[in-house]
Order: C-alpha cells, then structure tokens, then sequence
C-alpha cells in the first residue's frame, strides 16, 4: 500500500514539475517579449513583472517535494556514511521527523497567510489590470503540503525498516 502511495506522489509531483518546466518557458518567452516590445517597439506588455512575481512563487513551492524525491537537496553525507546502519536508520527516521514538522508548520504559516489574502481578496495592481495577490500566496501552502507528504512516505518507509 505505501508503495502505492510513494508511486502515486511520484506520479504526483513528477507532473506538476513538468508542468511548470513548461509555464517556467513560458515565462521566460514573456520576458523576452516584454524586453522586446519595451526596448525595440517602444511598448512593454501589461503587468509583466506582476504576472511573473505570481507565477514564480508555484514553480519554487511545488518543485521542493521533486528534488526530494530524486535526492538533491543539500545532505550531510560525511556524518551518515561513517555510523553504523542501524544508527543510521534511526538518524533517517529522526530526520524525516523534523522535516515532517518543518513543512507542516510551514504549511500552517502559509495557509495563515493565504487565508488573510483570500478573506480580503488581496489585489495586486499592475498597470492596466489588478491581479488577485492570493493566487500567489495559495503556492506556499500547496508547494508545503507535497514536500510534507512525502516526508511522511519517507517516515513510514524508515520506521518499517526498523
């Protein structure tokens, strides 16, 4: 069943990165376009910098549960690799703990601060269009909550290991 899970997740986040890697060159066609229309044609494209300010906070929030999953995140290998397994087994367990708790607090703070924006309809105004700012901010909380589920797929595995 947690195999099932992990694949799912897999699956899960393997598709919003892809997704993104594509909005991602969309926004760098974007800017190009704006640079071009704004130093070659003499007229930038609306709310350029504002719609990238949007859109980048998804592409950062929800790639974290990704690099997770393929193992690139920043890790302290020279400690690990000189203790004994089963030390190791439970320092991964004690990891995967506190990076449970870590993201799940981060989930908290970032729904508290989508909550806010969404109950006032936050509004960001940008040239000729006004931009609801809670878009932006939904990112946190839904970027969190994948990097937080598969530190519990990770906890789960670990503590079955034992």
């Amino acid at each position: 069943m947690l195999d099932k899970v992990n694949r799912l997740s897999e699956r899960t986040n393997t598709l919003v990165v892809d997704f993104f890697s594509y909005v991602l060159i969309a926004i760098a066609l974007f800017i190009c376009a704006d640079v071009f229309g704004r130093f070659v044609l003499g007229s930038p494209l609306i709310a350029s910098r504002e719609i990238v300010v949007l859109v980048m906070p998804w592409i950062v929030c929800t790639s974290l549960a990704y690099g997770l999953i393929k193992g690139t995140h920043v890790q302290v290998t020279l400690v690990l690799d000189r203790i004994p397994l089963k030390a190791r087994e439970i320092l991964e367990i004690c990891i995967n703990i506190l990076g449970s708790a870590c993201f799940l607090l981060f989930i908290y703070g970032g729904s508290l601060q989508f909550w806010a924006s969404w109950r006032i309809k936050e509004v960001m105004f940008a040239a000729l269009l006004v931009l609801p700012w809670w878009i932006s901010k939904l990112a946190v909380p839904v970027g969190m909550f994948l990097i937080f589920a598969q530190f519990v797929i990770y906890l789960i595995r670990s503590a079955r290991r034992i």
